[in-house]
């Protein structure tokens, strides 16, 4: 089965056609004599050098006729290209004399914009460092202190299991006796 059955069936029986003449040309006398006679001169280099030079001198007037054609086409296409290439130029000068100053006062411009952009993220995150560390340098000296205050008198610490707190209670008791 072809591919092609699939996608293009109104194809199926010229491409089946094709296929078997295919097959049978390839069992045919003129492809087994050029088959021999590639493999004759593949085994005998004096025969490829030979069919070389006739070939070559067989040829060399066609050679030479393509040769003055092809440089006189080459002649022309590039005289039409330096042509067509001053034209542009003369066409895009206006444009170049428009682009210059636009691109030197652009990058100026750009130049400007990236030194302040540059300033204002600076200043911004010299800000947010300032405001980190003036938010987070009073917690840590209040917790600091509060350590060592907490350190210092043991007896005043928070809640009921303090010894603050137990001997409030017992006083609170032997009074109410």
């Amino acid at each position: 089965m072809i591919e092609s059955d699939l996608l293009f069936p109104w194809l199926d029986p010229n491409l089946h056609a094709v296929r078997d003449q295919l097959k049978d040309l390839n069992n045919s006398p003129a492809i087994s004599k050029a088959r021999k006679f590639t493999q004759f001169i593949q085994r005998h280099p004096v025969a490829s050098v030979f069919l070389g030079t006739f070939f070559i001198t067989g040829f060399l007037p066609f050679f030479l006729f393509l040769a003055f054609v092809a440089g006189s086409s080459v002649f022309v296409l590039f005289s039409i290209l330096l042509f067509q290439g001053g034209v542009l130029a003369v066409g895009m000068l206006f444009l170049l004399g428009m682009f210059v100053p636009i691109v030197l006062f652009g990058t100026k411009i750009t130049a400007v914009v990236y030194i302040v952009y540059m300033i204002t993220a600076t200043a911004l995150r010299v800000a947010h460092v300032l405001m980190n560390t003036i938010v987070r340098v009073p917690s840590t000296i209040l917790k600091g202190v509060s350590q060592k205050f907490h350190d210092l008198f043991p007896c005043l610490g928070d809640g009921d299991n303090s010894r603050w707190a137990k001997n409030k209670q017992t006083k609170a008791v032997t009074l109410n006796e």
